[in-house]
């Protein structure tokens, strides 16, 4: 897809807010699952399609947690902190691409169209956690509030973008009511909105 780039820049700087620091280039590979002929192979495009799928999901939904970024030492400049970023292979499914990204303390799920993405993702800091679900206009983010709610967090919905066709919402939580003595989080909510992008991308 044309776009892959800037939905990847677009996908990991919602969080610039908080972290401003330096991502070394992700390369990415793409699993071709899926041809333009619609004659021949149907049936084989369609089980290659389902079991990368049902393969990458299974990775994907064990993604919980997340450990939060040390507080930031004013000494050392943001450059000097290296971050690992791994973003696996797109799968390419009957609306879109879907991908994954991970990092310690950033995880995400995305669906990208050839004109919107659908994303789930969640970063942990030391002083913050923040949930961002950005979904289809026809879609309301009920749950998402709900669930936001029952953990203690403030949620809010982006009332400035101006890209057609989706809406993003947000949920913070306070990082010392959530993170154990490990300085982890584990997202009660990964499963359930990893699957809604998953259908998002399906439908």
């Amino acid at each position: 897809m044309t776009t892959t780039k800037k939905i990847f820049s677009i996908a990991t700087t919602l969080f610039a807010g908080l972290f401003t620091v330096a991502l070394p280039l992700v390369t990415t590979t793409t699993l071709t699952a899926c041809g333009k002929d619609n004659t021949a192979g149907t049936d084989e495009q369609q089980n290659s399609i389902t079991a990368a799928l049902d393969s990458a999901l299974a990775e994907w939904l064990i993604n919980d947690t997340l450990i939060a970024t040390e507080p930031h030492d004013p000494q050392i400049p943001r450059e000097g902190y290296i971050i690992s970023t791994i973003r696996n292979p797109d799968i390419n499914v009957k609306n879109g691409a879907l991908y994954n990204v991970v990092r310690e303390h950033f995880k995400s799920l995305t669906c990208e169209t050839e004109t919107n993405w659908f994303v789930y993702s969640v970063n942990a800091g030391d002083s913050l956690i923040r949930k961002y679900l950005v979904l289809p206009d026809s879609l309301d983010a009920d749950d998402f509030k709900s669930d936001c709610n029952a953990e203690g967090g403030a949620f809010g919905r982006d009332t400035t973008s101006k890209t057609a066709g989706q809406h993003t919402h947000s949920c913070d939580l306070e990082s010392s009511k959530h993170l154990n003595e490990s300085r982890q989080y584990v997202d009660p909510t990964w499963k359930k909105y990893v699957e809604l992008i998953v259908g998002i991308c399906q439908e």
